[in-house]
């Protein structure tokens, strides 16, 4: 009897996991604001937004939404862009490869290389890395990290609006970050989840399965979810120390997600957005009727905005999915 009810849950867990999940039709519009790819996308509110693009070894370019129309603001042959961030005071941050930091105090209008000094970057070349994300606290404290080639990471930290950073290598590409509570964060990446509970000035490595994770979002006080590149998804209830598989997006591959107002969103390969009101236990298919790979993801208060390799910015009003 008992291994009967054992393999009646393993039956069911299995037709879970791998149940084909539904896509839905929705409102959505789209417009081509680049040539180039769009790596980064932030939405300050319905109004103002900021994208950027770029191709390794070529440069990179920052595009502004100001209502309902997009303009390119900035243009560098230096570096790829791969992430914009803008904080409610206009203060804006964008990031590039080899630690290429740009920042702007008018909203996004207008932007300047911040130098780093000598003692911001590391000795070692092969640790300057792309800048991949950014998060800050309040507009003071903050955080980016990012990487390359998977062994090659770091983790940032400003105390004083990005005037000054401190930083830590890691032999681990770091991709994503959450914040549980103002002084506790987990930063996730390729093989490596780590663990801060004093701002970032240390860290410990979690014990987890060696996958790459491209999103991890805190869903409560304890809580965290956290999604792989191969569509798992992973949730904790112990703020990290103890991890279970709860489902997996299977057919593509994953590359940003998202978490705000309860919803959980996922973006990936073959145009493919899903999204879960359940913390990530069901899941529902958005049809973009694309195939480009979505990169960028942003929610303002009304809407849902994703980017695309072919240059585009897809704007899906929330009420049409929740």
């Amino acid at each position: 009897m008992k291994l009967h009810f054992l393999l009646m849950v393993f039956l069911l867990f299995t037709y879970c996991s791998c149940a084909k999940i539904e896509t839905i039709e929705v409102e959505y519009s789209k417009v081509k604001i680049s040539t180039e790819p769009i790596q980064g996308l932030f939405c300050l509110n319905d109004s103002v937004a900021l994208a950027c693009s770029g191709i390794e070894d070529i440069g990179g370019k920052i595009y502004r939404m100001q209502g309902d129309s997009w303009s390119e603001v900035f243009s560098t042959d230096q570096v790829n862009l791969l992430s914009v961030y803008m904080l409610p005071s206009g203060k804006a941050f964008a990031g590039g490869d080899f630690v290429h930091l740009y920042h702007s105090n008018d909203e996004g209008q207008t932007w300047q290389l911040d130098w780093m000094e000598p003692e911001e970057l590391s000795t070692h070349e092969h640790n300057r890395v792309s800048i991949d994300e950014f998060h800050f606290i309040d507009d003071s404290i903050g955080f980016f990290v990012g990487g390359d080639r998977y062994e090659h990471g770091h983790i940032y930290r400003t105390r004083n609006q990005g005037e000054s950073w401190n930083f830590d290598t890691l032999r681990n590409e770091v991709s994503c970050l959450t914040e549980i509570d103002n002084t506790t964060f987990l930063f996730g990446g390729y093989g490596y989840m780590g663990k801060t509970t004093d701002q970032g000035n240390t860290l410990h490595q979690l014990e987890i399965d060696n996958n790459y994770f491209i999103g991890v979002h805190a869903i409560g006080n304890n809580s965290i979810i956290a999604l792989t590149n191969r569509g798992r998804v992973l949730i904790s209830e112990d703020v990290g120390n103890s991890w279970k598989t709860i489902s997996k997006l299977r057919g593509s591959l994953i590359l940003n997600s998202a978490y705000a107002n309860g919803v959980l969103f996922a973006i990936g390969s073959k145009g493919t957005c899903c999204y879960s009101t359940d913390h990530g236990n069901q899941w529902k298919k958005i049809n973009l009727n694309t195939q480009e790979t979505l990169h960028g993801i942003s929610v303002s208060d009304n809407f849902l905005g994703l980017s695309s390799h072919a240059g585009e910015i897809y704007t899906i009003p929330l009420k049409t999915i929740l």
